[in-house]
């Protein structure tokens, strides 16, 4: 076939610059002829020359059929100026001819390629004995501009294509040999190549691929479980929106083995990658290192904990984690603090307010005066000028109390009440004794209760208070008596009480007056005495065995005043006139009132 180019458009089929001569034209009506293009005419065609012979002229409307199954183009992995065709055969009924080889190219955007005639030639002969794909080079074309650009540091490459001549076709394999050949094989924008090659970017740089920047390793951390920048300052609200201002949260506390601070190890990042696949390196994260400080520990079962050794306040200054034991108030305690609850000692260098709260794992040592407010120490609790509440003032220590004065003050201790000048209508109790024993050392009014003694240089005043005082060291096991058991002890040391002032008036009347009759009486009363006091002792023996054994006593070593009443176990003795230096304490089933001794003054002093 002489080489005529048949060019396919949407329309139909073209010639560019046809020749007039009748060799171009025998040659062309054998090309349309295999093409299948009957609608060829050929006087039309030849009115048309003699007006122009050149440009392009459309000689069928007759698109030839597509052979898209049994042909297959692509451009050569190693040299994309070549096009490579791979035959599928489909038998001798249907075999392929030149033309169709020459219109496919066209049909899949080879238009651009100029053919090897011999090699086609030699491939449609070939299909006649092969039953096997066969592949061959059809022909070359001129490669589209195609200028790839990197950036110094290679994370970016761009494309730029330059087609010149509109007969050039760019294809999709272009592309990839160029980035290929430029070293490109990370980050490639696949999904903008089709539209590259429909044109859809002009001719400006178009970013083709991108690397993957390195993550560097963020740092470890440390997380703190205290409030290391006291940011929780403020009163706390309820759940109707009202303010407590006694609770601003302002002094933290921790617990011996409490954990202060966690350790959060670094992450590793990720490495990134360059357009040319050069891996960089990512930077790990810099270790964090737990602020060990004073009386404090690394967690030997978890090396990333920091704990307290000790309960106190944590701080966190210099880079440091410290727990501090003693909680120091400089000024008052009251609006500007809120309450406080602190696991460790407490130390007010001025007062405290009414309506506050201390709480403290260890000593509560309060410098100045405290109004009505509520203490707790699990140690002890010093007020140096004394209590005096308005309204109500609690106190309880696991240790002892000591205070100046007291007033209208409710106190429990584990340890010694010792009070300085006075305690005026005050409910105390103690476990061991209460001593008020200062240069004015009163106790008027309310009650006192010990489980040792109670000492004072005066109990009651002039005016008469009752002020009731109270040595009970068997209260928790008499305690556990049925009600009926409690109700018969009751009666028996009544009687005993009663038998004991007969026997006494018995006594000084045998003594007095020798009188043989009331000698007998009295070894009656002392037999029934003997009597109740093993009836006693069936009911509870502990008593008994306490009441013989017993050194409870209360010791006044100034003046006692009518209406004080003093109770030692299960013995009542009401004082109805005043006494000076006396002991109140259980002779013989008997509380009894006598006159300080000797070795009871030195007792007092000690």
């Amino acid at each position: 076939m002489a080489a005529v180019k048949i060019l396919i458009r949407e329309d139909g089929l073209y010639i560019e610059n046809p020749q007039a001569d009748q060799d171009f034209l025998d040659d062309l009506k054998e090309s349309l002829d295999e093409l299948g293009a009957s609608d060829f005419n050929e006087s039309d065609f030849t009115e048309m020359l003699k007006d122009t012979e050149s440009g392009l002229f459309r000689v069928s409307s007759i698109l030839p059929q597509k052979h898209d199954d049994s042909i297959i183009f692509k451009l050569s992995e190693k040299d994309s100026s070549k096009v490579i065709a791979t035959i599928i055969p489909e038998g001798s009924e249907n075999p392929l001819t030149k033309m169709d080889i020459l219109m496919q190219l066209q049909y899949d955007n080879y238009s651009d390629v100029s053919p090897d005639m011999k090699a086609i030639e030699k491939a449609i002969r070939h299909q006649k004995n092969e039953t096997k794909d066969y592949s061959f080079c059809v022909g070359t074309r001129t490669l589209p501009d195609i200028e790839i650009t990197l950036t110094p540091d290679c994370m970016e490459a761009s494309i730029m294509v330059n087609i010149t001549d509109e007969n050039q076709h760019l294809h999709e394999e272009d592309i990839m040999m160029a980035l290929k050949k430029a070293g490109i094989v990370q980050g490639i924008r696949e999904n903008i190549i089709p539209e590259i090659v429909k044109g859809s970017y002009g001719a400006e740089p178009i970013i083709i691929a991108r690397g993957v920047t390195q993550i560097d390793g963020e740092p470890g951390t440390v997380i703190f479980h205290f409030d290391a920048q006291k940011s929780k300052h403020g009163p706390q609200i309820d759940d109707k929106g009202r303010a407590d201002f006694h609770s601003l949260g302002i002094f933290e506390s921790v617990e011996k083995g409490d954990t202060l601070c966690e350790l959060i190890a670094p992450s590793e990042g990720a490495p990134g990658y360059n357009v040319k696949g050069k891996k960089i390196k990512q930077n790990h994260g810099k270790e964090a290192i737990l602020p060990v400080g004073k009386n404090t520990i690394i967690d030997s079962k978890n090396p990333n904990n920091l704990i307290a050794t000790i309960s106190g306040i944590p701080q966190s200054i210099g880079g440091q984690v410290s727990i501090e034991p003693v909680l120091n108030i400089k000024g008052d305690v009251g609006l500007e603090t809120g309450n406080i609850n602190f696991a460790g000692d407490v130390t007010i260098n001025g007062k405290v307010d009414s309506g506050f709260e201390i709480i403290a794992k260890g000593d509560i040592f309060i410098n100045e005066t405290c109004e009505s407010a509520h203490l707790e120490a699990e140690g002890n609790i010093q007020i140096n000028r004394g209590i005096r509440a308005e309204q109500n003032a609690y106190l309880k220590a696991g240790g002892n109390v000591h205070a100046q004065f007291m007033e209208g003050v409710t106190v429990e201790a584990d340890g010694d009440v010792v009070i300085t000048d006075y305690a005026y209508h005050c409910n105390i109790k103690s476990k061991k004794s209460v001593r008020a024993l200062g240069k004015k050392g009163y106790i008027t009014g309310g009650s006192v209760t010990a489980e040792k003694d109670v000492m004072a240089n005066r109990l009651g005043n002039l005016s008469a208070p009752r002020t009731e005082v109270y040595i009970n060291p068997l209260h928790d096991k008499t305690d556990k008596l049925t009600e009926e058991q409690t109700s018969m002890m009751d009666q028996l040391i009544k009687q005993l009480s009663e038998i004991e002032i007969e026997i006494d008036q018995l006594t000084q009347k045998c003594n007095e007056m020798h009188d043989e009759n009331a000698q007998d009486s009295k070894g009656i009363l002392e037999l029934r005495k003997g009597e109740i006091i093993n009836s006693i002792r069936e009911i509870d023996p502990d008593f008994v065995e306490s009441v013989v054994a017993s050194d409870q006593y209360v010791c006044v070593v100034g003046t006692v005043y009518p209406n004080v009443f003093v109770h030692i176990n299960r013995f009542k003795l009401a004082v109805k006139q005043e006494y000076k230096g006396v002991k109140f304490i259980v002779r013989d089933f008997k509380l009894v009132m006598e006159p300080l001794e000797a070795s009871d003054l030195k007792n007092i002093e000690q």
